[in-house]
């Protein structure tokens, strides 16, 4: 890890696990890493063992910004600046190890859909969903102010993040086939949000700001698919570390967020169980918390 040994700006973990790819910042220039792993599940062992295969760099530039999204085989899609360029440009790299540069002219990030074989961008006036190349050529335009904040594993559904002229945000959730539905809608900031597989339950992260405290208030919702709200919690006493992930683990039915306590410089990993919200601090200075898929 000598050769990344800068502070570490952004972090995605593959959506198949084989890897981690993340960016390290310099003074004004980023470079993007792929850390490679083999995870050895070992009977009656209750936690795998990773084993570190390789560090590699991935794009062999100095950048001004990466953005990274991957998907359930491990593709891996790499958005990224360069000094003197006034556009974006966009790598996706194939869990294969092929390289394509795609012609992408996305308004912010763009995300893989997490089955594969297609991408949701968003343009100046809704998102679009479009087919990797070497699929048939699609595109469809979902029209309005959204951005896509998460995935459905299965079912193709997706929850965005609606803003509206009021300054008010909404979530809705978007199925195939249908115009998307709105679950909530209210002044306080979507910070992030989760599905179960099915879209059956679903989870809101937001916080409240109190301008006279000059404090904000991180809450949690879970809800159902149908928008009925049926359980709901605060987070008192702690703050949301910035660009902090919002994430479950299905099969321990966990829910992983960073939180910080205000009178600390560092976070700490929080999990949340998914059924009655109880919060778990694990009592270890970080950054950021995330979930590695086992493959």
């Amino acid at each position: 890890m000598s050769r990344a040994n800068a502070p570490i700006s952004s972090v995605t973990p593959l959506g198949n696990g084989s890897g981690i790819a993340f960016s390290t910042s310099g003074e004004r220039t980023e470079q993007t890493w792929l850390l490679e792993l083999e995870q050895q599940a070992v009977y009656r062992s209750k936690t795998p063992k990773l084993v570190v295969k390789g560090l590699k760099q991935l794009l062999d530039a100095q950048l001004t910004f990466t953005h990274f999204s991957t998907n359930s085989t491990g593709d891996l899609l790499v958005q990224w600046g360069a000094p003197g360029f006034a556009r974006s440009f966009t790598t996706l790299v194939e869990a294969n190890g092929q390289r394509r540069r795609l012609d992408l002219e996305a308004s912010g990030t763009a995300q893989l859909l997490p089955g594969g074989g297609a991408l949701i961008a968003p343009e100046a006036d809704g998102l679009v969903l479009s087919n990797l190349p070497g699929r048939p050529q699609r595109r469809q335009f979902l029209p309005g102010s959204r951005d896509l904040s998460s995935f459905c594993p299965t079912g193709g559904r997706a929850l965005l993040v609606r803003r509206w002229p009021d300054y008010r945000q909404s979530i809705e959730l978007l199925e195939p086939g249908q115009a998307p539905k709105q679950l909530w809608i209210g002044l306080d900031a979507v910070m992030g949000t989760a599905c179960e597989r099915s879209g059956e339950r679903i989870w809101l992260l937001l916080t409240h700001w109190d301008p006279v405290k000059n404090t904000q208030t991180p809450r949690v919702i879970a809800m159902s698919r149908s928008g009925v709200i049926q359980n709901q919690r605060e987070l008192k006493g702690w703050e949301l570390e910035t660009r902090s992930h919002f994430e479950l683990d299905s099969t321990r039915d966990v829910l992983l967020l960073t939180l910080r306590d205000p009178k600390q410089k560092w976070g700490r990993a929080a999990e949340l169980q998914a059924s009655d919200l109880e919060l778990n601090i694990i009592d270890k200075p970080i950054k950021q918390a995330f979930w590695l898929p086992a493959q």
